[in-house]
C-alpha cells in the first residue's frame, strides 16, 4: 500500500466528507431550533389595590405569556387541566360578566409581546367547585399550530388552591354543604 497516496488523497477526502456531513447536521439543528416557539408563561395569584379616591381590592389570577423567541405565534385558547389526570378540562374564553378578561382571542404575539388573561377570584372558585375531587390544577395555552405552552404556577396560586380545598373539605365535614 502506498502511504503517500493514502495520506495525500484518501484521508483528506474522507475528512472533507465527514466535515460536510457535520456542517449539514449542525445547520439543520440550528434551523430547527430557531423556528420553535419560545415563550415565558406564568400563572400567579394577585391582590390588587387601588389607592384613593376609592379603595378597591381585587383578588385575581393573572395568566401571562411573553414571546421570547423570534418566531411569532397565535394563542388560540387558554385551558385549565385538573389533576390528578382526569378527563375534565375547561377552556377559558374572555367573558367580563363571568370574571374572565383578556385581550381578544386568538391573539398574535410578535417578539417580546405579552398576552395577559385575568381570572377573578370568584370565577376561579366557581371553576374549582366544578371539580371538587381534584388536588391541583394547571394552566396551558394552545397555539394555532397546536403547540402547548404550559404556564408555571406561582407559589401564591398554589397556596390559594390548597387553602380553598382545605376550606371546602372542612365545610363538607361540618355538613354545611351536601356532598
Amino acid at each position: 500500500m502506498d502511504y503517500l497516496h493514502f495520506f495525500s488523497t484518501v484521508l483528506p477526502n474522507w475528512l472533507v466528507a465527514i466535515g460536510t456531513i457535520g456542517a449539514v447536521i449542525t445547520s439543520l439543528w440550528f434551523s430547527y431550533r430557531s423556528n420553535k416557539i419560545k415563550a415565558k408563561a406564568s400563572a400567579n395569584y394577585l391582590e390588587e389595590w387601588t389607592i384613593p379616591p376609592g379603595l378597591v381590592r381585587r383578588e385575581l389570577v393573572l395568566l401571562k405569556i411573553i414571546n421570547t423567541g423570534k418566531v411569532p405565534f397565535v394563542i388560540q385558547s387558554i385551558h385549565i387541566e385538573f389533576k390528578p389526570k382526569s378527563k375534565r378540562e375547561i377552556m377559558l374564553m374572555p367573558d367580563p360578566s363571568y370574571g374572565l378578561t383578556s385581550a381578544p382571542l386568538p391573539a398574535r404575539l410578535e417578539f417580546s409581546e405579552e398576552f395577559t388573561f385575568q381570572i377573578a377570584k370568584t370565577a376561579l372558585e366557581q371553576i374549582l367547585n366544578k371539580s371538587p375531587e381534584s388536588t391541583s390544577l394547571s394552566f396551558y395555552a394552545l397555539t394555532k399550530l397546536e403547540d402547548c405552552i404550559d404556564l408555571k404556577s406561582g407559589p401564591l396560586l398554589e397556596e390559594f388552591i390548597q387553602n380553598w380545598k382545605r376550606n371546602r373539605k372542612e365545610t363538607i365535614e361540618k355538613g354545611e354543604e351536601s356532598v
